[in-house]
């Protein structure tokens, strides 16, 4: 009977001439790196045990097989049986809507496949029974035998998480997409570091990437831009004065209204999105940043409609129209009633 550390999680490093790396060693070094992504985000613990059950599917001898290039062994799904234990293992949460072991069961089964939708747990279950019963791919055994091996590795996650999904849809989403991030860059850089190793030196992680201080960081970019050349016309002063508007606005936005911001503005497969940020989380800082963007773009259509409701057009109003005063008219609200745009108050 094959033990723990009879199975390798990767081949021989260094073009064949150096070592394998086993099933426990891949999953601490992922483990390790992912937490650490992770703590600042509040979901270490989800992180941990994400890394600890993405690749138990390893501990099968048809991976075995397959990782020793054995002839007749094809590559295993070696995922979906860690993406189901996860179901059975993290405790928290109700059967019928999506909790942070959903999350977990979703950021191990999409992390060779697909980042898909936030399902509940007895809808995962559903599926990823399905999935392990119809697939094409040669189907790892009996999973209670990779449990054996996996605990005999010293891994378990029979625990309860404090650690919680943000309330709504969008939300949970995202604390999924960061969960996700944490696990797929965590594998590639363990597994990168396995492969970049040798028989003398087996594991050799890639330097630390520096911290970026945003004030130094904006004042490089500045005494780049200096370097180049630039005619004095009427464009590029207002570019001059767009670019610091935008480095001074960037000290009092958040990270979020950024990323939410960048995600409208590159968003290629749309004409546009929905921000359903919760209630003061800065939507309409978001959206201002889209509109300031969509003006400076364009050279002859600067025409921007922003419709909302009443009550917002005298709250807002100048929160909307302060970002692009200076360079473009405003026009004065108008107010549509019954959604008609018949009658203008």
């Amino acid at each position: 009977m094959n033990k723990a550390q009879d199975f390798l999680g990767h081949s021989r490093n260094d073009g064949g001439f150096g070592v394998p790396e086993t099933v426990g060693q891949h999953v601490r070094r992922v483990s390790e790196l992912a937490t650490g992504f992770a703590t600042p985000l509040g979901i270490r613990i989800a992180a941990q045990a994400s890394a600890e059950l993405h690749d138990l599917g390893k501990y099968s001898p048809k991976f075995n097989g397959y990782v020793q290039g054995m002839p007749g062994f094809a590559s295993p799904d070696h995922w979906s049986a860690g993406a189901r234990l996860a179901l059975a293992l993290i405790l928290g949460g109700t059967n019928n809507e999506p909790a942070m072991r959903d999350a977990i069961r979703l950021a191990i089964e999409s992390h060779h496949t697909s980042l898909t939708c936030l399902d509940s747990t007895d809808e995962s279950m559903l599926r990823l029974d399905d999935l392990l019963r119809n697939t094409r791919r040669p189907i790892c055994e009996d999973i209670s035998k990779f449990v054996l091996h996996w605990r005999e590795d010293g891994f378990d996650h029979n625990r309860r998480t404090a650690e919680k999904l943000s309330r709504s849809i969008a939300g949970a989403m995202l604390d999924v997409r960061m969960l996700f991030s944490c696990l797929v860059d965590a594998d590639f850089l363990a597994t990168e570091a396995h492969f970049n190793g040798n028989a003398v030196d087996p594991y050799r992680p890639r330097s630390p990437a520096p911290t970026i201080d945003f004030a130094i960081a904006a004042n490089h970019v500045e005494c780049f831009v200096k370097t180049l050349s630039q005619p004095a016309t009427k464009v590029q002063s207002v570019r001059d004065e767009l670019r610091r508007c935008c480095v001074d606005a960037a000290a009092d936005l958040n990270p979020h209204q950024i990323e939410a911001a960048l995600f409208a503005l590159q968003s290629p497969l749309s004409k546009g999105v929905i921000l359903a940020d919760e209630l003061g989380l800065g939507k309409t800082i978001e959206a201002g940043i889209v509109l300031c963007q969509c003006w400076a773009e364009r050279k002859r259509k600067r025409k921007l409609m922003v419709i909302c409701p009443g009550s917002v057009i005298i709250k807002n109003v100048d929160l909307w129209t302060a970002p692009i005063a200076a360079p473009a008219p405003i026009a004065a609200p108008c107010r549509a009633p019954s959604h008609s745009f018949a009658r203008k108050q």
